[in-house]
């Protein structure tokens, strides 16, 4: 764990932020090949931005940006390259945490605390993949809290006290789920689909008083939720015990529905006068964008145009600095077991 300035609590913002950058660029230029990971998409942009902005002669070719808003394309050219050793550093969001053996990164770097010790070892391991290589990372704090947290969970880490993992049980919203899947399938009885379910260890414990609530509320009975759009998905046959699907588009409904992430609206860039994707950005941000407005996107200046329906068309040859500060995207939650950690660390 490293500071770049002597003193994380008597120093104005602006010469931290400087000598982030300086010892970003000094840990760079010591290794062949750095991994940069930051917490948010925003965060990826201003990063490559600002190294390219502060030492231009450095970071032209070599350096690349990698996070889910970027088009295929793009993410698969940066790591072709980081593959092939044409790259001196990615800075890159959550995107490259997993499933990337890439021999050539001999550093990772983490700006703030990955909030929890199985993320940092994660974001570690990418460095060191040759034999007999060692894994180099170095996390770099920003003020107090950060230095904290951060020095715990490298003490956690060292100690091997990985998160634990905890698996979500009696989730009703996913067993609505489940059930209009299997009655969508095929009729079945209410007593045999609730054996099936509780051999899941997730409702093991799910008692059969609930699972009939969850049934109710599939087949219709509470009439109230009709005046919210929430109409009946299943028949239930109280006599004969059986239930099965309701409606003609039952099938289109469960399959354009399934799941359990928030739903998030992105929209396509395409570079205008041509068919060239570029990347995607969220809704919310094009609404806040006007004609003119220039900003930063997998470490590249655009500037927008005009949208059509869920296209935004931009212009790809800017010399202007960005307007557009930054752009919002989800943050990471602290793990609870090193909060509990963190807290210990506080009362003592």
């Amino acid at each position: 764990v490293i500071s770049p300035v002597e003193n994380l609590i008597d120093i104005d913002s602006k010469v931290a932020l400087s000598g982030m950058y300086n010892l970003m660029h000094e840990l760079i230029q010591q290794h062949k090949t750095t991994l940069i990971f930051t917490n948010t998409r925003s965060a990826t942009e201003r990063v490559v931005h600002n190294l390219k902005e502060n030492f231009e002669t450095y970071y032209t070719d070599n350096i690349g940006a990698h996070h889910s808003s970027l088009s295929k394309r793009i993410r698969r050219d940066i790591e072709g390259k980081l593959r092939e050793g044409k790259l001196k550093v990615v800075v890159s969001s959550t995107s490259l945490e997993l499933g990337i053996d890439i021999g050539y990164i001999d550093l990772v770097l983490c700006l703030g605390s990955p909030k929890s010790v199985a993320r940092f070892l994660q974001r570690a391991g990418r460095a060191g993949h040759k034999m007999h290589d060692k894994v180099k990372a170095r996390i770099i704090v920003m003020d107090r809290d950060d230095l904290v947290e951060c020095s715990l969970l490298l003490k956690s880490a060292i100690e091997k006290k990985i998160d634990r993992v905890h698996i979500p049980t009696n989730c009703l919203d996913v067993l609505s789920q489940q059930i209009f899947g299997i009655v969508i399938y095929e009729q079945t009885t209410v007593n045999a689909v609730y054996e099936l379910v509780k051999q899941s260890y997730c409702y093991k414990d799910l008692k059969f008083e609930e699972y009939l609530e969850v049934l109710k509320y599939l087949s219709g009975e509470y009439v109230s939720l009709e005046d919210r759009n929430v109409y009946a998905k299943i028949w239930w046959d109280r006599e004969t015990g059986f239930i099965g699907r309701k409606g003609k588009l039952a099938r289109v409904i469960y399959m354009t529905n399934i799941g359990t992430i928030p739903d998030e609206s992105f929209v396509t860039i395409k570079i205008a006068g041509t068919d060239m994707q570029v990347g995607m950005i969220d809704e919310g941000f094009l609404e806040r964008l006007k004609p003119g407005d220039v900003f930063v996107l997998g470490g590249d200046v655009y500037q927008f145009r005009y949208s059509n329906g869920m296209v935004a068309y931009v212009n790809a040859s800017v010399s202007r600095p960005p307007t557009v500060p930054s752009w919002t995207s989800e943050m990471l939650p602290l793990s609870f077991d090193l909060a509990a950690e963190i807290g210990k660390f506080r009362r003592l």
